[in-house]
């Protein structure tokens, strides 16, 4: 598949999107030893992302900054085989540069992408998905996340996501991409700039789900977070770093 400008994969070289070994450099740690960056980790990640995405939008390409208020808003999105996706729509003040869909990595994320404390290198929750939404949305883009099919929340005492078992262990590749899809579709709904711009941003699996998706719905990007094109160890880095 070619993609036409305004639809270009996006690449850093920190990792967080698919990039040549040679651009990546030699990695700081093996798996055993990398830990998730909690706090100031992820907010640095996701300032990077949103500095990224601003030149997908056609606008000067700028770092993340708070440019006024933002508000989530709770959606339920109907999909594929009766199934309703439950998730936030963090929208900036002025309604937005474009609108951005999170596409889950493997395992049973909530919309947050809540971890474990354990996994945070300073103890503190860490919440993925929702800290790069609070980021890009504070950087002027409206985003999507919602609960993975078959995730009902996250139990904080528990430290552990609240499944639906036999909803989440009979989940195909088509519905995860049926989900995301009807994300897309959500999306090119909503007024303004916001409805006419769609990129997706897809986090390990969702690197390999969010191609899928773009044939499947007309979308304006992809960013790809710990691209499954590498070794295994290169994407599990580029996943939690």
């Amino acid at each position: 598949m070619t993609f036409p400008r305004s639809r270009r994969l996006v690449a850093l070289a920190a990792g967080l999107f698919l990039a040549p070994k040679a651009a990546l450099g030699e990695l700081p740690c093996v798996p055993e030893s990398c830990r998730l960056e909690g706090g100031s980790g992820f907010e640095r990640a996701a300032a990077d992302a949103a500095a990224v995405l601003s030149s997908i939008s056609k606008r000067p390409r700028a770092r993340a900054q708070a440019v006024g208020t933002t508000s989530e808003v709770p959606v339920s999105i109907p999909s594929h085989g009766g199934w309703t996706l439950q998730g936030k729509l963090t929208v900036p003040r002025d309604g937005g540069r474009a609108s951005i869909v999170i596409i889950h990595g493997s395992g049973d994320y909530d919309m947050d992408g809540s971890v474990p404390d354990s996994m945070t290198a300073d103890g503190r929750p860490g919440r993925l998905y929702k800290q790069i939404a609070d980021s890009l949305a504070q950087a002027g883009f409206t985003v999507l996340r919602y609960h993975k099919r078959g995730v009902l929340g996250w139990d904080q005492r528990e430290q552990a996501s609240v499944v639906d078992a036999e909803v989440f262990g009979g989940i195909e590749v088509e519905d995860l991409v049926a989900d995301a899809a009807a994300a897309v579709r959500f999306l090119r709904g909503l007024p303004g700039a916001a409805g006419s711009k769609v990129i997706l941003l897809g986090h390990s699996e969702g690197t390999a789900l969010a191609p899928l998706v773009s044939a499947r719905e007309r979308v304006d990007g992809l960013a790809l977070m710990g691209a499954m094109a590498r070794r295994l160890d290169a994407v599990r880095y580029g996943s939690v770093v």
